[in-house]
């Protein structure tokens, strides 16, 4: 994965940096995403009331206690605020 990341940065950069690729990595945070699935018509008890996925309104972050996936209270936090960042770009987009 590394080797990938490397080329990545590589490709970005516009000419040769010392530590890009170390700079990248310090300033990142891997993200490891998946698809949740909107609530089926015939299966609505299958969600609990408050916690029902529906389409087209955005980022789901799923959570468990037993700790199936990588949620942490940071990565939670730092997705709310770019939804409220990216919320507010698109609020102001013709505003200029």
């Amino acid at each position: 994965m590394f080797e990938a990341m490397r080329g990545i940065v590589s490709c970005l950069a516009q000419e040769y940096v010392e530590g890009a690729f170390e700079r990248a990595i310090r300033h990142s945070f891997l993200v490891s995403a998946d698809m949740t699935h909107g609530v089926h018509p015939n299966f609505i008890d299958k969600h609990e009331e408050h916690h029902r996925p529906e389409l087209q309104k955005g980022l789901v972050i799923k959570h468990n206690a037993n700790q199936r996936y990588a949620t942490s209270g940071v990565t939670a936090f730092l997705f709310k605020e770019l939804q409220e960042f990216i919320t507010y770009l698109l609020r102001n987009l013709g505003e200029k």
